[in-house]
């Protein structure tokens, strides 16, 4: 009776079938920890990218290699001739030592985002009249095409820009909100520009210097030069019926003739007097004083003296008495 064994070969397939099933795993494991780096990031490369994509930032601009390129319209809101216009005014004011460029763009960003962007660009882009003087404008356009009432004009000014003989930063706020933010609100962006640099160029050409800060003894005399401007107003009003009341012992509305005339030569030599101290102390309420007495003293009073009611006697009156000499006259006839 034979037997046929079959245990040994079963158990050596047995075997194999495992060995074979540990191979598999551990290369399923070893490939899946390899796959996140390789296969898996391509796998989630669109939804990496889209995520990214919403919270991109813009990319900074860059200037143009030409720096007298100073108008970048890129949203394309000016024509070409109002481009070459305003690049014309533009080299005027770097003519007069103002450097300034004027940059359009699309945005949705807030006042304050759109400040600091204008802030970084006269930064950066190095809008100045020389290395690190900061000085320099640039104005900025922002337009929104979902929402023109947004759209906004702003100006960045550098520590050193103003002033600008007399325009200084509250000038150029009002000019910023009553001629240009108007110009914005209509779509004339063109005109908004040019108030804002024409403003700046009348100031720069034409407007004089700002006054140097008064000195010591004149912000002391500035002081007495008011005193003496309002005791001036009061003396002039109370002179007027003072000076008849003594030299004629009467109060009147019209003094006489002689009584005006050294009222009003007092009056006018107290003004003269206040009128340049007034303009030595740079008072100026001094000095208004002083010349209004001065045109009231020298120009009214004397009108006031040829009034007609003036002349109280007659002209008959102004002839002279005849001369009583005590003589008497005698008639009669001689005879021969």
């Amino acid at each position: 009776m034979s037997t046929i064994s079959i245990m040994p070969t079963d158990m050596a397939g047995c075997v194999r079938r495992w060995l074979a099933g540990v191979v598999v795993v551990v290369v399923l494991i070893f490939g899946g920890f390899a796959m996140p780096a390789h296969v898996m990031a391509s796998a989630g490369q669109s939804e990496t990218e889209t995520t990214s994509g919403a919270v991109q930032v813009e990319e900074f601009p860059e200037r143009n290699q030409d720096r007298d390129i100073r108008v970048y319209d890129t949203t394309d809101i000016l024509t070409m001739a109002q481009e070459q216009s305003m690049e014309g005014e533009l080299t005027r004011a770097r003519g007069l030592g103002v450097e300034a460029l004027v940059y359009t763009r699309m945005s949705d960003d807030s006042a304050t985002e759109s400040q600091a962007f204008a802030d970084r660009l006269r930064v950066e882009w190095g809008v100045d009249s020389g290395d690190g003087a900061d000085d320099g404008f640039v104005y900025l356009i922002t337009v929104n095409p979902a929402a023109p009432d947004t759209n906004s004009i702003l100006i960045s000014t550098g520590a050193n820009t103003l002033p600008i003989r007399q325009l200084d930063q509250s000038t150029m706020q009002g000019i910023l909100d009553n001629e240009m933010a108007p110009q914005i609100e209509e779509g004339e962006f063109n005109q908004a520009l040019l108030f804002g640099v024409r403003r700046v160029l009348n100031h720069a050409d034409y407007s004089p210097p700002a006054p140097p800060d008064p000195t010591p003894w004149q912000a002391d005399f500035q002081v007495a030069s008011n005193l003496l401007g309002a005791g001036l107003l009061q003396l002039a009003v109370i002179g007027y019926f003072l000076a008849p009341a003594l030299r004629e012992r009467k109060f009147t509305l019209l003094p006489s003739t002689r009584s005006l005339t050294i009222y009003a030569a007092v009056i006018g030599t107290l003004a003269v007097g206040t009128g340049i101290v007034a303009i030595a102390s740079r008072s100026t309420f001094g000095s208004l004083a002083a010349l209004v007495v001065v045109i009231w003293a020298g120009c009214f009073v004397p009108l006031l003296i040829e009034f007609p009611f003036q002349r109280s006697e007659s002209p008959a009156s102004m002839l002279p008495a005849p001369v009583d000499t005590g003589a008497t006259s005698m008639t009669g006839q001689v005879n021969g």
